[in-house]
């Protein structure tokens, strides 16, 4: 049976993206970096471009720079300064794969693999 209540929540987060901006611009001067929905739509549009510019699976590439920022919905956004005292990518990962996790499993397999 699918659990609508974890869809909505996952959907409800995904709306957080808008409100987190990317550090690491911050520390060259950028006063207003984009948020990550920003970027994520940008990385979709370039993403959609070159894979049809080299004949590629544009779904593949799509879904990869659609979710691919997911993970700091949950755990920030963090600088390769920050990762010398923790692990960035393994908690980004983590945090992915629990937020999708919140989806229907055949879903959620397509998003993980």
């Amino acid at each position: 049976m699918t659990d609508f209540a974890k869809i909505a929540d996952f959907i409800f987060e995904v709306g957080n993206m808008k409100r987190f901006e990317h550090v690491g611009s911050k520390f060259v001067g950028v006063k207003h970096p984009d948020t990550l929905a920003e970027h994520v739509m940008r990385a979709a549009q370039i993403g959609f471009i070159l894979a049809e510019l080299e004949d590629v699976n544009t779904t593949e590439v799509m879904k990869i720079c659609l979710f691919h920022d997911n993970g700091e919905i949950r755990v920030g956004d963090h600088t390769l300064i920050a990762d010398k005292y923790f692990d960035g990518d393994e908690a980004e990962e983590n945090a992915f794969e629990d937020h999708v996790d919140q989806l229907p499993e055949k879903i959620a397999l397509k998003l993980k693999g």
